[in-house]
């Protein structure tokens, strides 16, 4: 053990003497014009902590006019919030950066310009969001289910019915904005659609996050929500089921093993890169991405390199060419000097 903790010291001081002559060497130039960055897993450490190497190699690769492109599932402040402890956070995240947030749904391109719009018949909105139906099932189901809370996010804020204890940690240790009770309830969150009746109400809420014992995640909420949203058939293995949704009109993403998100059907951090890409004017061909979870898979799929964390699922290792350290070793500083700068 002790050998293998000298090994990684070394290895550290070695990327950090090779970023100091990258950075400070003019006539290189990088091997990638863009890198895509996972947060969770990824540049965050097991402790939700910004790796220090990680984040000062994405600001090298930034300041060698590559582009640096946050891609995770947490809203764009608490992106902010986490780099920003590190020391990084408005050198890799800003109101003018490009990046991807919740999982595809808020993605901004040149000096911060939304991004990713979609084909739509509603004259609300042409960016994606939740339909009301989803949003009313997803509070209904966490009041109902002991142990469960819900969260949802429109955008740079979140709302919850009730504050627990998760939700609360989703913002002292996920960095997420601390969610607010809305005062009209449900309601607050929904809008009508220049329609009549429910089927015209639609949502402001681009996502919803419930957060539980990783345990319950498995055995109840990812078959509940799998079997109710993409069959529009109602899981038994859930007793106070009272409403039914349409199929296809979401889906259910993880990220992190205490978390399941639901998110409109057909986004994804694949189709904000994209995006964000097209309106950088970027190949995705000359693009690095770097991840862990089953929901960077669509982002790994876009991009000419794939890079795999050592701790990232089995599926997104099949996909990656590579593979790094992991988040606790520092291993996208690790991607970063090999495969960017």
């Amino acid at each position: 053990e002790r050998a293998s903790r000298a090994a990684r010291r070394g290895k550290s001081s070695a990327r950090r003497r090779s970023l100091s002559t990258s950075s400070s060497s003019s006539s290189s130039k990088p091997k990638a014009r863009a890198v895509a960055i996972d947060l969770d897993g990824t540049l965050l450490t097991s402790s939700s902590r910004a790796c220090l190497e990680g984040a000062a190699a994405a600001a090298a690769a930034a300041a060698a006019g590559v582009s640096v492109i946050i891609s995770t599932g947490k809203a764009r402040p608490a992106a902010a919030a986490a780099l920003e402890k590190a020391g990084f956070g408005g050198v890799l995240v800003s109101s003018e950066k490009p990046g991807v947030f919740l999982q595809g749904l808020a993605s901004y391109g040149r000096a911060g310009r939304r991004v990713g719009g979609i084909e739509s018949d509603s004259p609300s909105s042409s960016f994606p969001s939740l339909p009301a139906s989803v949003v009313r099932a997803a509070f209904e189901f966490a009041s109902a289910t002991p142990g469960v809370s819900a969260v949802a996010f429109t955008g740079d804020e979140c709302f919850s019915m009730k504050i627990t204890k998760d939700t609360e940690e989703l913002h002292t240790v996920y960095h997420e904005p601390l969610p607010r009770v809305p005062d009209g309830g449900i309601e607050e969150l929904l809008f009508l659609d220049g329609q009549e009746g429910e089927a015209a109400l639609s949502s402001r809420v681009l996502k919803m996050l419930f957060v539980a014992e990783p345990s319950r995640v498995e055995s109840l909420l990812k078959p509940h929500w799998r079997d109710l949203l993409l069959s529009g058939k109602k899981s038994s293995s859930n007793p106070h089921s009272s409403y039914s949704i349409p199929a296809g009109l979401a889906a259910p993403m993880q990220a992190v093993a205490n978390m399941l998100e639901l998110v409109p059907s057909g986004i994804d951090k694949g189709h904000g890169l994209s995006a964000v890409l097209r309106d950088l004017g970027i190949d995705p061909r000359e693009v690095v991405a770097v991840g862990d979870g089953g929901n960077d898979l669509p982002m790994m799929r876009v991009v000419g390199l794939p890079v795999a964390m050592g701790n990232a699922v089995r599926e997104v290792k099949s996909v990656a060419r590579h593979v790094v350290g992991t988040n606790d070793e520092c291993g996208v500083a690790e991607a970063i000097e090999r495969f960017v700068l």
